[in-house]
């Protein structure tokens, strides 16, 4: 398990009133009061990351309100930075799974690395910037084939984890 990682994003659902508020993320734990060390192959299992990034269209309010999801994403300088793009790439395979029947997730091609722009229009994982500049190999693993998308319709967000379709075939093929 400790070659591949399955992850979902996560956003709050989008507020008609404000662009912002479609952008916090959220989590099920309170974030670290200082940056987590990188992934270190076999440290650790990882069930879900929360991802976001600096670029055209995100408020600041999202970096604001995490204290180690810019350090993951390689969007500011810490000493940290190149050790988890080293070890990021290292990874066997990605498995990024989401769907449009989500409920919860918006937008829900933010599973898959897709988020809104500025106008509320999808940009999908290979335009975005964070993408485009490899800041923490995603692009690399990409190229190399390493990176698999599902994307699974008729599931509400509480029930990804005890779908027997999505373990079936979108989990069980990628463990050892």
């Amino acid at each position: 398990m400790s070659d591949c990682v399955f992850a979902t994003r996560q956003a709050t659902p989008k507020v008609a009133s404000s662009a912002e508020a479609s952008w916090r993320a959220r989590t099920t734990t309170s974030p670290p009061s200082s940056p987590s060390p990188p992934l270190r192959q076999g440290s650790m299992e990882i069930n879900f990351i929360v991802y976001t990034f600096k670029g055209v269209g995100i408020p600041p309010l999202s970096r604001r309100y995490s204290n180690y999801l810019p350090y993951l994403n390689n969007e500011v300088n810490g000493s940290y930075n190149k050790e988890y793009r080293q070890n990021f790439i290292k990874l066997k395979q990605l498995v990024l799974i989401g769907g449009p029947d989500d409920g919860v997730i918006t937008p829900w091609q933010s599973s898959h690395y897709g988020y809104f722009d500025s106008e509320e229009n999808i940009t999908e994982m290979r335009d975005q910037p964070f993408y485009q500049k490899d800041l923490f190999g995603l692009r690399t693993l990409d190229a190399a084939g390493k990176v698999k998308v599902y994307e699974v319709p008729g599931v509400y967000h509480t029930h990804w984890h005890h779908n027997m379709s999505v373990i079936k075939n979108c989990i069980l093929p990628w463990l050892d």
